[in-house]
This record gives structure tokens, sequence and C-alpha cells, in this order.
């Protein structure tokens, strides 16, 4: 019930609201975060007792087998985008296909392993070490997070490759950030419903320029290099929108989601197996 609470406590800081970002970074929520690593490691270790080895090595096949769910829901969605443009695009389809239909193998063969290996009392002790990852990806963020303002016209020339701190240091972006348009979606009474931005990325992968556009809105950010890009609003400075964005550099970020992943799949499939167990064969 303690781990509990404090995990109520720290997601609802870790989702502050009006501006209170203080909160969540202050001494006691820190220390909170703290304890609940501790609870969080030292439940796994008491409950896996005679089979931490079966642990660990589920823990990183789970891994792999999220991976591959991740694999095949990116390049899955790439290979339909291409496939839709037509012509030469489908060669660029089915490689997409490929890569995604690798994703797949990759969560089948995992996943199966992973249920192989674990008993009940394991995918529950699978669901503390999760829950410890998670925290160390929070503490990763808290330590490290780099988040800068970033404030371009939409007018499809000015671009920016690289933001200056508050101390003064260059953080390098590793790619060019353009935006080419701003579209505001007017509600019944004539006030702003939604808007969006369309930003055009030019970036190198494997020493190859890649140049793609992607829209932006609001709880719809885009990643590019390590950098999270997310649109925050907007202001008309003579005649030009001015488009405000915040970019944010998270080293924790995916610990914290190979977290929430790990703790979902475990937690389910404990129930599934407590239940399994208890209903008597006929």
């Amino acid at each position: 019930m303690l781990l509990g609470a404090l995990c109520v406590l720290l997601l609802a800081g870790g989702f502050p609201l009006m501006g209170a970002e203080g909160v969540y970074r202050s001494g006691a929520m820190l220390l909170a975060g703290g304890l609940s690593f501790v609870l969080a490691a030292w439940g796994a270790w008491s409950l896996a007792a005679g089979a931490r080895a079966r642990l660990v090595i589920g823990a990183v096949f789970l891994f792999f087998a999220v991976a591959g769910l991740a694999v095949l829901r990116q390049f899955g969605e790439m290979a339909y985008g291409f496939a839709a443009q037509g012509g030469v695009m489908w060669w660029a389809a089915l490689a997409m296909s490929c890569t995604a239909l690798v994703g797949c193998i990759f969560t089948g063969v995992f996943g199966y392993l992973v249920t192989r290996l674990y008993t009940p009392r394991l995918w529950l002790a699978g669901a503390h070490l999760w829950l410890a990852v998670l925290l160390l990806g929070v503490a990763a963020d808290v330590a490290w997070e780099v988040k800068q303002p970033v404030v371009l016209p939409a007018d499809g020339q000015t671009n920016v490759t690289e933001l200056v701190s508050e101390q003064g240091e260059i953080l390098p972006l590793g790619f060019e950030l353009t935006v080419k348009d701003f579209a505001v979606e007017p509600d019944d009474v004539g006030g702003v419903k939604s808007y969006r931005a369309t930003c055009h990325i030019e970036t190198e992968h494997k020493g190859r320029r890649e140049e793609y556009d992607r829209t932006l809105s609001v709880n719809d950010p885009l990643e590019c290099k390590g950098w999270l890009i997310s649109l925050d609003s907007y202001r008309s400075l003579g005649g030009v929108t001015h488009v405000m964005m915040q970019a944010r550099r998270a080293p924790g970020r995916i610990a914290f989601r190979s977290g929430v992943a790990g703790i979902v799949i475990c937690l389910a499939a404990w129930c599934w197996r407590r239940k399994e167990e208890e209903t008597p064969a006929c």
C-alpha cells in the first residue's frame, strides 16, 4: 500500500499542472522517489528468491519483445505511408515492411521465451523490477534533462540548428528545423479550437541527407536525434505568425517508457497466470 501511494504521488508530480514543476523537483518528491526505488528493488529481489537469474534474463527478453513491438509499429507506419505514395516508393515500402517483420519476429520469439521462464511469482517480481527501472529513468531526467524554448516564424525560411542555454552553452540539435506553415482551427463561436504547425526537418542518417515534413500539434510532439519538440503556443508579430515550441532532451526517457511497458505487461500476465492456476481442472 505504501509503495502504491508513493507511485501515485510520483505520477502526479511527473505531470505537473499550472507550471508546478518545482513541486516535482522538490526535496520531498526526490526523497519519495528514492524510497520508492529502494522498496521496488527490494520487493523484486525478495519475490524472486531462488530464481533471480531467471528474473533478470526474463527482463532482458521482455525488453527485446517490447523493442520488437516498437519497431513493428514505427516501420509498419512508414511502410504504409510509402506505399500510399506509390511509384518508386513501393521499394521503400517493401524495405520498411521487412524491417517491421523483423520486429514482429522479435516480439514473438522473446515474448515466448519470457512466458516459458516466468511463474506468477516472477511476473509480480518483474513488475517491481520494472518500477525500479522507471524510477531510474525519472531520476536521470531530473539530473540531466535539458529544456529550451524555440521560437520560429512560420515563413518556411528561418531555421534553427542549435540552441543557447541560459548559461550560454551551445546545444546542437543535430538537425535543421523550419516551420513551413501554421494553421488555426476555430470553434463554433469563433474562438481557437486547435492549432498545428507544419515543420520541415533536414538531418543526416549514416552519412545520407534526409528531409521530411511533420505536422506538429499540441500533445503530439516530434522526435529527432534524441530531442523532443513540442508545440506550446503562437503569437502574431508584424503580420507574421511566430510559433512557440519547446525542445526537450531527456536521457531517461527510454528507461521510463520501458518501465511503464514492463509494469503493464508483468501485472497483466501475473493476473492472468494467477487466475489460470486457481481455476480447477474439469
